[in-house]
């Protein structure tokens, strides 16, 4: 009898522990995958999902996922893998380091918002799929937001620019009414003049900009901030932008000390960041007086001072070119405001970043305002000019780049001379007017002063560069034959792929109504009254500008002028400015000029439908010529919608019907280039807002090289990490050095360098083959087996995980856990 109670208890001790058995057997199979994080991004509409995953054989792999929200599936594919040394320790399984996984997914309109089941399949290879657990009830769900944050955003924009339109058509009204409330006149300028200061600061405000900064995250995202493009695409063309001076400016924010003349963290000897031209980045001296588009890193969260440092050169330049064409042509404010939109609005100024706006703005605002100072009568008002004028003049010649700034500079010499000859009898050369106009002189010598004290050693070092340096005697000529019908195919152009023909940037240009304008000009009777020193010498500034376009000038000629330092196509800049001017010649008149008579008119309206049709038919035959693949974007309703706005426009300019010219010229403009721009919202993360110490860098222990890509390496000097290479626009000498002891590939190296490291089979090769692929990239590989990097003044080497070279048979190199997804790390043995 007991041993029949022994076997029956033993039996159901068997029956009741027997799938207890078999679950921890099968859960040592299937528990060997989780999510262990569902992070939502309500912004980016994304959600990023983070886990581990082991085969039920036990291996590490790249498995593949299938991702359901709720009953809709939302990614199929591969992820990103990554360490996980909480799971070695967890688990005591050292080969399960790797084991970590992690996708982000775009959340698009089909996805309705609320709360989602999530469901995360994993499958290696030809196994059985394994169902992935959550880690935490939390991540077993998905909260899809819906789109309040964006939606604000849209509207925000939408009435900041109601608002410059509203202060545009109703200025006479509102400028009345605040003059009956404020007891004082105001004048019809002010309205339209604040609502666009107004529109710049929400803007900024809601940090919003047209960068293509997003392009760097799709590699390694910046420490600290992040982009959304919620509107057109980012621009890859635009790498001086968003890969150079973003990267850049960014990282005199997070350098220690911030805003340092020499950043440490940008090569072995440090990059003297004064020598940034353009819209440049932020340097604590005094030098930074002169280039407010970088102020608002001294004083705004770092989005909003990205922000302030894409638009500034946009509302600046429209009030600075708007006050210069005011002076051109007094009494018409509100004609000269639409072609300082139409000249911001341009497909050059776009496609170059808004860089062309911002040296623009400089040379408009200085000569609008040594033109001012030279006729005011008020004191208290001096000062202001006297400071406009040492800011502008400073600012114009810190954008550092000769082939934009000569051109232009002559050109506003010639309508500076034009307008104090035409206003001679309204100067007034008192003593205080003197005083004041060398004031803003000095002020400008100053700070340039200041400037070229901190930055000698480096600007000698670029003039003694191959590239640029040497570039000094450019001779002109050769200019593309479709030169002037460039622009009007800039609504193709900017948004295709044009193969080594040329790029979005190059192929940009204005929208040329040149012989229109003229002709229009002389029938608006621009040479005979009183405008008509503006008028000579607009002329005979195109007439000069095309004789170096399409002839070229002898090289002492070239010396000379200062000339040899730009070339045809950046000639284009100033050509733009003029080819408007002419057009406001065309299109105002004065006031007292009575109307024609009936023959006059007739053969005016003659004249305009010959003109136009000449025009047209120039625009046409230059068409004829475009270099393939651009011919075979033009297809003929392309081709025929293109005349017909050319003949339109020119119709309309020669004839002298202004308010429908603009408006015609303006919507071809914004058709254009409206779609080029990305919308960019960049926010800043909890960590950069909340860390008192501000973002450090992911990767300790010294310099870094990173292999393969050039992008990684700026993304992490912008995270406040030094790196070894990069962009440097100087040679350092510390890492030549090393690279070429003996220096025999100088002439390849020494130029202005986008440095571009990677790693191949040399067969043993003990030195880098030193390449220059293009005038400013210089690209250095290495030996992967048998190189040794210990030569490099490098702590750690950086390189993709997928893709990138082998390293691991390298003496001189050791792995190490990766603090940054996708990217293996190695530490120099020395």
């Amino acid at each position: 009898m007991r041993k029949l109670l022994t076997y029956i208890c033993t039996v159901f001790l068997f029956l009741h522990f027997a799938p207890a058995f078999a679950a921890d057997a099968g859960s040592e199979a299937a528990d060997r995958a989780f999510v262990d994080q569902v992070a939502v991004d309500p912004i980016a509409r994304t959600v990023t999902l983070t886990g581990w995953a082991v085969s039920r054989a036990g291996k590490v792999g790249t498995p593949r996922l299938d991702v359901m929200a709720g009953k809709r599936e939302i990614f199929t594919g591969y992820p990103q893998r990554q360490p996980r040394p909480d799971v070695v320790r967890q688990t005591g399984r050292s080969e399960w380091l790797n084991s970590g996984w992690t996708i982000t997914v775009p959340l698009t309109d089909l996805i309705s918002s609320g709360r989602r089941s999530l469901l995360v399949t994993i499958q290696f290879g030809s196994e059985v799929p394994i169902t992935s657990h959550a880690s935490a009830p939390e991540n077993a769900w998905i909260n899809i937001p819906a789109e309040p944050v964006r939606l604000r955003v849209r509207i925000a924009l939408v009435l900041a620019m109601t608002v410059v339109l509203i202060g545009f058509f109703f200025s006479t009204s509102v400028s009345r009414s605040a003059a009956r409330i404020l007891r004082t006149p105001v004048p019809e300028q002010v309205p339209p003049a604040l609502a666009l200061v107004f529109c710049f600061a929400v803007f900024v405000g809601l940090g919003v900009s047209g960068s293509s900064l997003d392009m760097t995250q799709e590699q390694l995202p910046i420490a600290g901030i992040k982009t959304t493009v919620f509107a057109n695409e980012a621009q890859g063309i635009r790498s001086d932008e968003w890969f150079v001076l973003s990267n850049m400016a960014i990282g005199q924010v997070r350098h220690e000390p911030p805003f340092p003349v020499v950043n440490r963290n940008l090569g072995p000897d440090g990059q003297n960041m004064l020598v940034v031209g353009m819209t440049s980045v932020p340097v604590w001296r005094l030098s930074a007086i002169g280039r407010p588009a970088t102020w608002g890193f001294f004083f705004l969260p770092l989005p909003q001072a990205l922000a302030w440092h894409w638009w500034l050169p946009v509302f600046g330049c429209v009030l600075g070119m708007w006050a210069c064409f005011c002076m051109l042509f007094p009494g018409h404010w509100r004609t000269c405001l639409v072609l300082a939109v139409c000249f911001v609005s341009s497909p050059y100024v776009v496609a170059w970043s808004y860089w062309p706006a911002y040296v623009s703005m400089f040379a408009a605002i200085a000569c609008a305002s040594l033109i001012q100072l030279l006729k005011e009568s008020r004191r208290w008002l001096m000062p202001l000019l006297a400071l406009l004028v040492g800011l502008s003049a400073s600012g114009f010649v810190l954008t550092l780049y000769p082939a934009w700034q000569i051109p232009l500079g002559y050109l506003f010499l010639f309508l500076f001379v034009a307008v104090l000859f035409r206003d001679r009898h309204l100067l007034r050369l008192t003593a205080w007017n003197v005083i004041w106009m060398t004031v803003g002189l000095v002020i400008a010598g100053i700070v340039v002063t200041s400037w070229w004290l901190d930055a000698q050693d480096a600007v000698a070092a670029m003039v003694a560069t191959i590239y640029p340096g040497q570039r000094s005697a450019e001779l002109g000529g050769g200019i593309d034959p479709w030169y002037f019908a460039r622009g009007f195919t800039n609504f193709i152009t900017l948004y295709a792929d044009l193969g080594g023909v040329s790029n979005a940037s190059e192929v940009s240009s204005f929208l040329y109504l040149t012989l229109p304008a003229l002709v229009g000009a002389v029938l608006s009777s621009a040479h005979v009254r009183k405008g008509k020193p503006v008028f000579f010498a607009v002329v005979a500034f195109l007439a000069f500008a095309f004789s170096y376009q399409f002839l070229g000038f002898p090289v002492w000629f070239a010396k000379l002028t200062l000339w040899g330092r730009t070339f045809a196509t950046r000639v284009d800049l100033a050509v733009g400015v003029a080819s408007l001017v002419l057009v406001g010649c065309a299109l105002v008149r004065d006031r007292e000029t009575g109307s024609d008579e009936q023959s006059s008119v007739r053969s005016h309206r003659t004249i305009a439908i010959s003109t136009a049709m000449l025009w047209t038919v120039v625009i046409w035959g230059s068409l004829r010529v475009v270099p393939e693949p651009i011919s075979k974007l033009l297809h003929r309703p392309e081709l025929v919608g293109v005349l017909l706005a050319v003949a339109w426009c020119s119709w309309l300019l020669i004839a002298n019907w202004p308010k429908t010219f603009l408006a015609s010229y303006t919507a071809l403009l914004l058709y254009t280039t409206s779609a080029f721009n990305p919308w960019t919202l960049i926010t800043q993360s909890t960590q950069e807002r909340t860390a008192s110490a501000g973002i450090t860098c992911p990767i300790a222990g010294g310099r870094s090289l990173v292999l393969g890509s050039n992008i990684p390496a700026m993304v992490l000097m912008a995270s406040g990490c030094p790196i070894l290479d990069g962009v440097s626009f100087y040679p350092q000498k510390a890492l030549w050095r090393s690279l070429d002891p003996d220096g025999q590939q100088a002439d390849t190296y020494n130029r202005y360098q986008r440095l571009l490291f990677e790693a191949a089979d040399l067969q043993g090769a003990a030195r880098p083959v030193i390449t220059a692929p293009q005038t400013d990239t210089v690209k250095v590989v290495f030996d992967s087996r048998n190189y040794d990097f210990s030569k490099l003044p490098i702590s750690t080497v950086l390189v993709e995980a997928h893709g990138g070279p082998n390293l691991s048979s390298n003496r001189s190199l050791k792995q190490v856990v990766s603090p940054l997804p996708g990217f293996e790390l190695f530490i120099v043995a020395r």
